[in-house]
């Protein structure tokens, strides 16, 4: 059996899942994958191997990778250590990293034992003509494939790696958001006489803009109108508690990555407050319209430091809002307008229809056919 190792810095993260879900299809053709990756795991998936290794949670405090090269290198020297020791007792056939900051350190090493290097690319690089890149260029030699989740990350991406060697896998929605049951009937319109349920599931912190949802909800919490739901961790989450304590319209769950439990919240809720890159809709977007609620996506990408505008075609008028975070006022406002409005059958029919045409579990069927043909070689 072909041996896949896969290395991650988080399993409490987006990016996590959708490498996942990958691996998952890998295993169904005949990879035995095993895991080795930083702080705990939630769910784990029966047909792979884990190794974790106690660290601090990466949906808390790694933000601090972001701060610079050195900063990353060091958050997760355990995890590369930790993986090239793997790597050289077992020699698998491939190993699949998240990102680059293990991938293009460990990819020369892995290379001399004789392993194809897979990066899984979530994030954003300055394309900007600096010895860093440089460096980066020539480590991204050494893999064999990139893979990336738009159109957006493959243009950043390709300042460092050979555009031949990079493909896209789209977000999608499992079959399982779509198909019918565990609804409560919260998002039939509003509920409980009037009142709008609005949630967030994510990361809880300035990077995914978030923030002026909670300062709506401290505003609003002791509005019998309006409940607000908050399911995630990160650094903005003491204050989400806080406002949970405070007002009983406020409520705070932690972060939870059991599919049923986030089915059962996405049709509880009125509507989902999620985030975008330039050119792609976050994975909670994509679920909650599959499970016909509509969406509300701040207009600034969710790119620490760096707030280009979204591609506005990414949220039709016909499954959500596109909102001004920089203006209390308009989010206050659009949240009272959906409250006294309600939202229609029909458009949660949209919502739905529009996930299948545009995010149905297709998408990765492509992915896992080119990393088949890579490993297969």
């Amino acid at each position: 059996m072909k041996k896949v190792v896969a290395i991650t810095q988080c399993f409490q993260c987006g990016s996590w899942v959708c490498i996942e879900k990958v691996l998952d299809r890998l295993s169904d053709l005949g990879y035995k994958v095993t895991v080795v990756g930083l702080g705990k795991t939630q769910e784990c998936n029966s047909k792979f191997v884990y190794y974790t290794i106690p660290y601090l949670a990466f949906n808390k405090y790694g933000d601090i990778t972001c701060k610079s090269p050195v900063l990353s290198l060091l958050w997760n020297l355990p995890l590369i250590l930790g993986g090239l020791l793997l790597i050289a007792i077992q020699g698998p056939k491939a190993i699949v990293y998240n990102g680059l900051a293990t991938s293009l350190v460990m990819a020369p090493l892995a290379r001399l034992r004789g392993c194809k290097n897979i990066i899984m690319y979530h994030s954003f690089i300055n394309p900007a003509e600096t010895f860093t890149t440089k460096v980066l260029r020539f480590l991204g030699t050494f893999t064999q494939l990139t893979v990336v989740n738009s159109k957006g990350s493959k243009e950043n991406i390709a300042c460092v790696i050979d555009s031949n060697k990079i493909i896209i896998n789209e977000h999608y929605a499992d079959d399982f958001f779509f198909a019918e049951g565990t609804s409560t009937g919260g998002n039939a319109g509003t509920e409980h006489n009037g009142t709008l349920t609005i949630l967030y599931v994510g990361r809880i912190d300035e990077d995914k803009l978030c923030l002026p949802l909670i300062e709506a909800a401290e505003k609003m919490g002791d509005d019998s109108r309006f409940r607000f739901i908050f399911a995630g961790a990160g650094s903005g989450q003491a204050k989400v508690k806080t406002l949970a304590e405070r007002w009983e319209n406020v409520t705070y769950l932690g972060y939870i990555s059991n599919r049923a439990e986030l089915k059962k919240l996405y049709k509880k809720a009125n509507v989902l407050w999620s985030f975008a890159d330039v050119t792609y809709l976050g994975l909670p977007a994509i679920e909650a319209l599959a499970c016909g609620t509509p969406i509300i996506v701040p207009k600034y990408a969710a790119i620490m430091g760096n707030r280009k505008p979204i591609e506005l075609g990414l949220v039709p008028e016909s499954v959500g809002w596109v909102i001004d975070t920089n203006s209390e006022d308009e989010i206050i406002n659009l949240l009272i307008r959906l409250q006294q409005n309600g939202i229609s059958r029909d458009m949660q029919e949209r919502c739905v229809g529009y996930a299948k045409e545009k995010y149905s579990s297709a998408n990765i069927q492509k992915t896992v056919e080119e990393i088949h043909g890579i490993l297969v070689d």
